[in-house]
């Protein structure tokens, strides 16, 4: 099966202001999403739910957490973020908020699998001397504030200038002016002209690019 890329159009800071909310429209609206049935399932009973509902409901704010003192006063520390599962569940549950939040840019599919197809199409951009490239989706970023999550899901994003960048970068390749793009086979140029037009859709609703890669 190997391992792929969910990216979202969607406005991160809007996500983040989820975390704490008590938005129960929200939380209604995600247990809907076709990506909660995907993932909800998953897991033992109640566990993504329950995750979903810390986020929303339990998260506490930096600021509103509790000081604590040991060792005879030497040591202060906050602690408390009402966090408490297992790490990767709330990336997991953070990807049915996203669905809410913004636009889900892989309906067709698994399009965006880390195969070598992939590999390929990103080594086939840095030879053509673009800056970043879809390899960035294995690059864990910390975004939101969740247990550290020591392996999937990879959470990372691009910023609407990087996304400018990379859009217009890939309008300078004409990919789909000729049959077959001689200097890579027709799969990565399919996968290119993916990538670009999803580009195009968080330029248009003037969100970043946010992918879960697992």
């Amino acid at each position: 099966m190997g391992y792929f890329a969910q990216p979202f159009a969607v406005d991160i800071q809007k996500v983040k202001d989820a975390f704490g909310s008590k938005d129960q429209l929200l939380l209604d609206k995600a247990k809907k999403t076709e990506l909660y049935e995907t993932y909800e399932s998953q897991y033992k009973v109640g566990e993504y739910d329950k995750c979903l509902e810390d986020i929303i409901f339990n998260y506490v704010q930096p600021a509103d957490r509790k000081e604590s003192t040991r060792f005879f006063g030497l040591i202060k520390s906050k602690e408390g973020s009402g966090l408490m599962e297992r790490p990767h569940v709330y990336g997991y549950a953070l990807i049915a908020i996203c669905e809410v939040l913004g636009t889900f840019l892989a309906n067709e599919g698994d399009i965006f699998h880390t195969g070598e197809e992939f590999t390929l199409a990103n080594k086939f951009l840095e030879e053509k001397g673009f800056k970043i490239t879809m390899e960035r989706f294995w690059h864990s970023e910390k975004i939101f504030d969740i247990p550290a999550i020591p392996d999937f899901p990879v959470i990372n994003s691009f910023s609407k200038e990087e996304i400018r960048y990379l859009y217009g970068e890939l309008l300078k390749l004409n990919l789909e002016k000729a049959k077959f793009y001689t200097e890579i086979d027709e799969e990565q140029e399919i996968l290119l002209i993916y990538f670009r037009d999803k580009l195009k859709v968080c330029i248009d609703s003037d969100t970043q690019w946010l992918s879960f890669t697992h």
